[in-house]
């Protein structure tokens, strides 16, 4: 009875000592070649993209501010005028 009790409670057969040893392929599988060349082609081109509409957004930035300064400036200069009258 004893050794029934301590087969039916043996850790292995519950899957307890499971080996955790990664299994290195010798061979990348094409599947994955084809998912990589496939993110290379649609991410690349993206960061190129987002790196040139950036500098453009920052040039027009600059230029709308400097003309926003220009045309307040002598409204600007008008309203403390007379307030220092």
């Amino acid at each position: 009875m004893q050794s029934c009790e301590l087969a039916c409670r043996s850790p292995r057969r519950f899957g307890a000592t499971l080996s955790f040893k990664l299994r290195i392929p010798s061979r990348i599988p094409i599947l994955y070649v084809i998912l990589g060349v496939l993110v290379a082609i649609s991410v690349v081109p993206m960061y190129f993209y987002s790196g040139q509409v950036e500098s453009i957004n920052r040039d027009r930035l600059i230029t709308n501010e400097r003309l926003l300064l220009r045309a307040r400036s002598p409204m600007i200069f008008r309203n403390t005028s007379r307030l220092c009258k």
